[in-house]
This record gives C-alpha cells, sequence and structure tokens, in this order.
C-alpha cells in the first residue's frame, strides 16, 4: 500500500514539473532584439534652436538602425533620405552614401548628419516657427517611419 503512495506521488510530481516546463517554455517569445529589414530612424537634434534666415545653418542629427544593411547608396543620382518642410509641405530628397557592403546583410546603425542652410521665412512675419518630417528608404524599396523634429524658428 505504501508503494502506490509512493508510485502516485511521484506520478503528481512528474506530471506537475511538466506542466511547469509546459508553461514556461510556451510563454517563451520571439528574440526582441532581433532587428527589422524595414529601416528605423530618429532625429536626436536639431540645432541650433533658432536661425537667420539665408546666414544660419541647422544640423539635424538622425539615428538610424537596419537590419540587413542595404540603407544607402553609391549611385550619386540616388537619393534615399527625404525631409519634408512642414510649412509649405516641399519634400527634398538627399542622398545616403552606402552604409555597408551590397550582399552583407548585417545589422548597422548610426548616426547621420545633416545640414540645412539658406532657410527664408516665408510668413511675411519677422520670424517663424516650424517643424521637418523625415523618412529613409532602404536600396530594398522599404521605407522607415516618418519623424517629426522638434520646433525651429527661422528670424529674418
Amino acid at each position: 500500500m505504501l508503494k502506490i503512495n509512493s508510485t502516485k506521488n511521484l506520478i503528481a510530481k512528474a506530471f506537475l514539473y511538466f506542466m511547469f516546463f509546459a508553461i514556461a517554455f510556451s510563454s517563451c517569445k520571439k528574440n526582441s532584439d532581433e532587428v527589422s529589414t524595414t529601416p528605423s530612424i530618429t532625429i536626436q537634434s536639431l540645432t541650433p534652436g533658432t536661425i537667420k534666415q539665408f546666414s544660419d545653418t541647422l544640423t539635424m542629427i538622425i539615428a538610424y538602425e537596419d537590419g540587413d544593411g542595404d540603407l544607402g547608396e553609391n549611385n550619386s543620382t540616388a537619393k534615399n533620405l527625404f525631409v519634408t518642410d512642414k510649412r509649405i509641405n516641399i519634400t527634398t530628397a538627399y542622398r545616403i552614401s552606402e552604409l555597408a557592403p551590397q550582399g552583407s546583410a548585417i545589422n548597422i546603425k548610426g548616426t547621420l548628419k545633416l545640414y540645412l542652410s539658406n532657410i527664408p521665412v516665408l510668413n511675411g512675419n519677422n520670424s517663424e516657427s516650424y517643424n521637418y518630417d523625415v523618412y529613409v528608404k532602404d536600396r530594398a524599396g522599404n521605407t522607415s517611419n516618418v519623424v517629426t523634429s522638434s520646433s525651429v524658428t527661422v528670424v529674418k
């Protein structure tokens, strides 16, 4: 009789261990460190906050990450960085040079520095505040998220 109870306890313990491990493994999630092949950007800074029209230059620092490394182009006519002046909704296209060799399929991340100059006051006043929208496109045609800059003021 004692032997039967021990066997039942052993079976019950084994069942509990099995259930514990089954629940633990089923709750595991996909590795959150995996990086998307679609590029992702953030604007780290836009300085200075106030500029004089036509004479000062804005410096925008953009952080990027791309899981397969196909951001940037060696073709000098390619355009893959897009900046929209939200005052007038005009987008200017720029080129990011190739950041990783073609076919390398590696995760890349870093920062880009963009200089914006010859900026006018457009509203007829002595000053104007506005923002930029920015996005990038990789060689596969994947478009990043669109990010909006902090506000900048241009004065006459």
